[in-house]
């Protein structure tokens, strides 16, 4: 990693803080939530794939993932993600809330999704990076 890349990675870090507890990775490795029990919902993680793979502009830029509550939505998320990480090349972020952790609100959102897309490619950390410096030397 080259002098910039290192400067730009302390940045992410410093000024877009991950929300212990809200990330894939740290919500997987509680246990909290689950992926979709192997042969389940296989018709709306098949519709949820097609249109996350879907190149046709016209296509929404938003899936609205909505249900009553236990109904299966956090383990369709955590499949998707799953999914999207690992076989699909695609994922971007993952931010998981829960009504329990205070810091889960709008502003941590943004900052933890705008951190994992930072770190998704060098392209990505160049293009964040750059706009937080230019931010905070404005400020």
């Amino acid at each position: 990693m080259g002098a910039i890349t290192e400067h730009y990675r302390y940045l992410i870090d410093k000024e877009l803080p991950q929300v212990v507890g809200a990330s894939c990775d740290s919500v997987r490795s509680t246990g909290r939530i689950e992926v979709c029990y192997p042969g389940t919902r296989k018709a709306i993680l098949a519709q949820v794939k097609e249109w996350a793979t879907n190149q046709d502009p016209e296509t929404p830029s938003m899936f609205w993932l909505h249900e009553s509550g236990g109904a299966g939505k956090s383990a369709i998320a955590m499949s998707i993600a799953q999914w999207a990480a690992e076989d699909a090349n695609i994922f971007g972020g993952a931010f998981f809330f829960d009504r329990q952790t205070p810091q889960c609100d709008l502003r941590s959102f943004a900052s933890a999704i705008a951190h994992d897309l930072a770190l998704s490619g060098l392209s990505k950390i160049t293009s964040i990076a750059q706009a937080l410096d230019g931010y905070r030397h404005d400020s």
